[in-house]
């Protein structure tokens, strides 16, 4: 019933999320980063400079309910065909599938992101010791103008600075500030010689992507519905459309491609979040720079017909370092390309979280439940430029998993099993023996840590 009232309420509730200008950030301080500077933050600790031992803590820790021994290793997936790899990697650890309308008696209750719950979990709260995959409050992030706008206000009001190093610039078209600085970008700066990418909110699959070529009808056409508010051509433009400058990438194979990184919330309260870096996507056709009406070869989704690939298996990184000097002047020394670029996509990992940890990482997202914590995964898109610096373009609450996902999914539940029994025992949750595959500690609220890494990302960058 209680969220049943909170769907009622969620327009409100969204309304009051999109009216808040500054959000209250300082739950953790943050160190030394990539070029930022910073304004001081009164907190209890400042987080670690080096990799944490996990043992000075903040606090004390929490206490949950145990799980109990007759729904250990069980679970309930609602019956969405996304899920399926999801129930293959359960399956393959030896959990166990239940149904909810015999009894409660399971632990992890998994839904796709965009379904709705069964009737009887709505009326029914979970039980204090069950788990759910999904935490409310990340529906700004699939906006793309909500996510641009929040990472901005996280720059300006607890980083001091215009805007973050990783986030391709970006032109909110809601604001008319930016629908300034966008006509300045054309008409004085030689933006129209350059590509651009349109986006709208809340699509999947590249469906509301589109590419601007240099001087292309199209650009033409934005500028004009711009300059005139007579025109109302690009209406559809106001409805959460944001545009990007275009980003050069390097190509595998003459095929453009994107990483799809993944991000664990182990645990809400306290806020503990896990990176692996995941696998990358390529386009399934050739790269062409002067060709932006063929948007199959400008985009690597699986949707729109690429393929899945893990990075550290192809030779590009290193090649494309050896064959560029003035790159071993900017990787830090002894460090790997492949490191290099997975440390910075960790640290921009950190600072997503600190934008959104009092709106999307807090326990009023989960209490309707009835639970006392929550865990999710979440997919987190990369590029990497050919200064080997990387850019995020989009946080996913949806991603899609394919059978190569299981390795790296199967361990999560072993995590959230792992950090219940230690809570409920009177224990931190960190360390965790369980962390294994590839996961790795970002964020951890207990410890006042934030994951940090310093190098001197490129200021010169080649245009397309």
């Amino acid at each position: 019933m209680v969220i049943r009232r909170l769907r009622k309420y969620f327009p409100l509730l969204c309304l009051a999320s999109l009216v808040i200008v500054l959000f209250n950030t300082t739950r953790l301080p943050l160190g030394k980063n990539v070029k930022i500077v910073q304004q001081p933050l009164e907190t209890e600790q400042q987080p670690l400079s080096g990799p944490p031992n996990w043992s000075v803590k903040i606090g004390k820790p929490r206490v949950v309910s145990p799980i109990p021994d007759f729904a250990r290793k069980k679970y309930y997936a609602t019956p969405q065909r996304l899920l399926g790899s999801t129930r293959r990697a359960l399956d393959s650890m030896g959990w166990q599938p239940a149904d909810p309308s015999k009894d409660d008696k399971f632990h992890l209750v998994l839904r796709w992101a965009s379904e709705d719950l069964p009737q009887h979990l709505i009326n029914t709260p979970l039980k204090p010791w069950q788990r759910f995959n999904q935490l409310q409050g990340t529906q700004s992030w699939n906006l793309k103008d909500k996510f641009a706008f929040q990472m901005r206000k996280y720059a300006n009001n607890v980083l001091g600075i215009e805007s973050l190093p990783f986030i391709p610039t970006t032109y909110i078209l809601q604001l008319q500030e930016d629908k300034e600085r966008f006509l300045t970008h054309l008409n004085q700066e030689n933006g129209m010689d350059h590509p651009h990418v349109a986006k709208i909110g809340n699509k999947a699959g590249g469906t509301g992507v589109s590419f601007l070529a240099p001087n292309s009808e199209s650009l033409k056409e934005v500028k004009k519905s711009l300059e005139s508010p007579f025109r109302s051509s690009l209406e559809s433009y106001k409805s959460h459309y944001i545009i990007q400058e275009h980003i050069c990438t390097l190509l595998v194979d003459n095929r453009k491609f994107d990483t799809r990184s993944y991000m664990m919330v182990a645990s809400v309260e306290p806020l503990v979040v896990l990176f692996h870096e995941g696998i990358i996507r390529v386009s399934g056709h050739q790269y062409n720079g002067t060709d932006f009406s063929d948007k199959k070869s400008h985009l690597s989704n699986v949707a729109q017909g690429g393929e899945k690939k893990i990075l550290r298996e192809l030779p590009l990184l290193d090649q494309h370092f050896s064959e560029n000097k003035r790159l071993k002047q900017r990787v830090p020394q002894g460090l790997s390309p492949i490191d290099h670029v997975k440390n910075q996509m960790k640290s921009a990992l950190g600072h997503f979280v600190r934008a959104f940890q009092n709106t999307s990482f807090t326990m009023n997202n989960i209490a309707s439940y009835g639970t006392e914590n929550g865990y999710a995964l979440y997919g987190v898109d990369f590029m990497i430029d050919q200064d080997l610096d990387v850019w995020l373009t989009e946080v996913q609450t949806s991603p899609g998993l394919s059978d190569q996902g299981q390795k790296m999914y199967k361990y999560i539940h072993n995590i959230v099993e792992e950090v219940q029994d230690r809570q409920s025992k009177g224990q931190y949750v960190l360390p965790l023996s369980s962390i294994v595959g590839g996961w790795e500690v970002v964020y951890s609220e207990e410890d006042g840590y934030v994951y940090e890494y310093e190098f001197d990302r490129s200021s010169d960058k080649k245009k397309c």
